[in-house]
């Protein structure tokens, strides 16, 4: 929508320029009048007007004049000028000057005048898309840059030396007057949910960050920021500058855990150690990472800092050793397939590390976790040669520790894992796993995908889900099902949608969604792919 100033000192013809065109039908929804140039100058520079429709002859300033004194002041304004034919000349030659593009002649003859008013109002209104477009595209390269900062700090990379594009910060990289602060934050689904990308989260949390902490605007290619920011995975990394202004942590603290109240998917935020470098970010992320493991230890804390201290007295983290007897435990159950000693005796590991303080030793804890995985480990390799090909990485190398909210979560899930290994039916050779096997493996993915079908059901998500390694997963559908993975899917997806089609009081843009296609036109043509006919033929086919 455009903005209108009509400057012209008879009110006759201002109101009848007001009246004259369909000005909402062209796009113009605010109108604004004066009455001589002098006028029109100042009101011009208030309202910043897209179109000014200008006399040229006026007391105080003439029309030309005040053009040439806001050309300048809003180059984004364009200019219409009203004329005579005895001023026709000097109309022309004065287009000739820039930003008026066009000229009106009075008498007023409507087709003609709507025409010109019409294209000049068509030539703005593309002028402004353009801009949009092009300020859209700086906005994401400005992200893309903030995000490739951060990658370098986070990879090391970053040693005393800028990037191949350069990059200009409002304060240096070094700088006795201002604070750059790290601070990471994780949006985490509670066991058992699908972890969907939530569009919202990321704007939300840098608003959140923006809001309680005292910022100053960091600039990059000349366009300022509050912060820089990168999201990884359900991470979102962010740097912030402050003049030697440190975070109230009791006020962060409160406001977040407010922000996660009555929600299943919860956040958390850690604030790392500020820095007169921003070559010191990257080692300071590292530390500031480590800081949200401590929601293992702490229940129903979201914020983590440096100076945050858990109000319970904490055990030292000997209490935590897996001893030779708990080991002999574990491999015993193991062996002896004991779902329920086996499922008491990891989850007993959840209950001792809430006892912990992990401040200074989440380290020692991961090694602890990784001692568990590999005694399970030990017994799949055992019985199973290729379990390092058939389980996730996930699981080896400890990436599960960023997908839970809780220490019950995290160890209930290595609990399902080990009792999943002992109950599947037993596998034998050297091949992987047995025909037994895999009608078990399959049943219980078939069972899991169903029940979520109004998901993206990825191969990643169905491979972490069930423990496997993607790749490895990816090739038993292709040779114990002579399908691949997404062929499966589809075929789920236009059986479940068959079955949907049956109940009269769905529509068919209803069933599209249930089966987890956003597209309408994309479901009818897969459905037609599977069917040979449409869901409305096959709506007509069943006697519906």
């Amino acid at each position: 929508m455009c903005k209108l100033l009509i400057v012209e000192d008879e009110w006759i013809i201002r109101t009848g320029l007001r009246q004259y065109f369909p000005w909402q039908e062209l796009g113009v929804n605010d109108i604004y009048e004066a009455e001589n140039g002098a006028d029109g100058l100042q009101l011009a520079l208030e309202v910043r007007p897209d179109l000014i429709i200008s006399d040229i002859r006026m007391p105080e300033m003439n029309g030309l004049e005040m053009i040439e004194q806001l050309r300048p002041l809003l180059p984004d304004t364009f200019f219409i000028i009203l004329t005579g034919y005895n001023e026709f000349d000097y109309a022309k030659q004065a287009i000739r000057l820039g930003h008026i593009q066009d000229y009106l002649l009075k008498p007023l003859e409507y087709e003609e005048s709507m025409r010109s008013v019409q294209n000049t109002v068509q030539f703005i209104q593309a002028k402004k898309e353009e801009q949009k477009k092009r300020l859209m595209l700086v906005e994401e390269q400005n992200k893309w840059n903030q995000s490739e900062l951060i990658k370098q700090l986070l990879d090391s990379n970053f040693d005393k030396k800028l990037p191949d594009k350069p990059f200009s910060l409002s304060y240096p990289l070094e700088s006795e007057h201002a604070m750059y602060i790290p601070i990471v934050s994780t949006h985490i689904a509670p066991y058992g949910s699908l972890s969907l990308p939530d569009l919202n989260w990321t704007g939300e949390m840098l608003q959140f960050i923006a809001d309680h902490i005292p910022i100053v605007p960091i600039c990059l290619e000349e366009h300022s920021s509050p912060l820089l920011s990168y999201l990884h995975q359900n991470r979102l990394y962010v740097i912030v500058c402050c003049q030697h202004v440190n975070p109230n942590d009791h006020n962060l603290a409160a406001a977040l855990k407010k922000v996660n109240q009555g929600q299943t998917h919860k956040t958390y935020i850690s604030i790392g150690h500020p820095s007169s470098s921003l070559y010191e970010m990257g080692e300071h992320f590292r530390y500031t990472e480590e800081l949200l493991l401590l929601r293992y230890s702490e229940r129903e804390t979201y914020f983590f800092s440096p100076n945050s201290n858990s109000s319970h007295p904490k055990a030292e983290f000997s209490a935590i050793r897996l001893d030779g007897m708990e080991k002999v435990q574990l491999m015993t159950t193991l062996e002896q397939k004991d779902t329920t000693a086996l499922r008491k005796l990891i989850l007993n590991f959840s209950h001792r590390t809430y006892q912990l303080n992990l401040r200074g030793n989440s380290r020692q804890w991961l090694i602890f976790l990784q001692e568990v995985i590999s005694l399970i480990l030990r017994y799949t390799d055992h019985h199973h040669p290729l379990s390092s090909e058939i389980y996730s990485e996930q699981l080896i190398k400890l990436r599960f520790i960023e997908d839970f909210q809780t220490s019950e979560q995290l160890f209930t899930w290595l609990a399902d894992w080990a009792e999943q290994i002992i109950s599947n039916p037993e596998q034998s050779g050297s091949s992987g796993l047995s025909e037994t096997n895999d009608t078990y493996i399959f049943l219980e993915i078939e069972k899991f995908m169903k029940q979520h079908l109004d998901h993206d059901l990825s191969l990643q998500m169905v491979a972490e889900r069930f423990f496997y390694n993607p790749s490895y997963l990816s090739r038993l559908f292709k040779t114990k099902l002579n399908k691949n993975y997404m062929t499966y899917v589809t075929e789920l997806r236009i059986g479940y949608a068959k079955e949907c089609l049956k109940d009269p009081s769905l529509l068919i843009s209803d069933v599209s969604l249930m089966c987890g296609y956003k597209s309408y036109k994309h479901f009818v043509k897969t459905f037609r792919s599977i069917t040979h006919m449409t869901p409305t033929d096959y709506r007509k086919r069943i006697g519906m």
